[in-house]
């Protein structure tokens, strides 16, 4: 659900996370196509290749057994892995990550992170120009646009999408949401619509608040802010 929140199929972060910082880990990546580019961030183990092929029975009109290719990593503690179909620049820091000027923060502990023009409050969430997500936590912003839970068990995400901002909600309860929109919105504006019903947004400060009704079952829910 979280990856469906996200709305974007460009790279893949991966956070193994253990209780122990002496517990071995690894992450493997196995297909019959070319590797992705990986780049292991956390605990920065080396990789390994190989190859291996399936050793169970096979049905009589199956295809011809095919090698897969493996990439693996071993050390110890907690995994950041970065995934993605093409070259990019990843490198790891104290909150997670940055990738390709993209903050991921990604933390077992809640954090209180202030780095250059981002903020997080939480574990988990990530903040790119114009594109926010909290996962697990209270806020984030990243240049003046800012997005901020209270209340309740959810996940949302919200991106400024032409004279609009949209955005996605997943979780077990219900709680609030705040958007700060970037400059150059009006909020006295703005008109919102919750699944595709209109409903009635809060103006508090510069914010636009709204309550978000979720339960586990729902699955995901759509917003849509606009400001004609």
């Amino acid at each position: 659900e979280f990856a469906a929140l996200a709305k974007r199929h460009d790279l893949l972060v991966i956070s193994d996370e253990v209780n122990a910082p002496q517990s071995h880990g690894s992450f493997v990546w196995a297909g019959g196509l070319a590797f992705p580019e990986i780049y292991q961030l956390i605990p920065g183990a080396d990789a390994v290749e190989s190859t291996s092929n399936d050793l169970l029975p096979r049905r009589p009109d199956a295809p011809p057994n095919r090698p897969a290719k493996i990439k693996s990593f071993a050390g110890m503690g907690d995994f950041l892995t970065v995934v993605a179909p093409g070259k990019l620049s990843a490198a790891a820091k104290p909150f997670g990550a940055v990738v390709n000027e993209e903050y991921v923060f990604c933390s077992k502990k809640t954090i209180e992170c202030k780095e250059r023009d981002a903020v997080f409050s939480g574990n988990y969430g990530y903040a790119r120009k114009n594109q926010l997500a909290i996962f697990q936590g209270t806020r984030i912003a990243l240049g003046g646009f800012e997005l901020r839970t209270e209340g309740g068990d959810f996940g949302i995400s919200a991106q400024v999408d032409g004279q609009q901002i949209t955005g996605r909600f997943v979780g077990r309860s219900g709680g609030k949401a705040y958007i700060t929109p970037p400059a150059g919105f009006d909020i006295k504006k703005a008109s919102l619509k919750i699944n595709g019903a209109v409903a009635t947004p809060r103006l508090e400060q510069s914010a636009i608040s709204f309550t978000i009704d979720i339960a586990q079952s729902a699955g995901m829910r759509t917003f849509e802010i606009s400001f004609q």
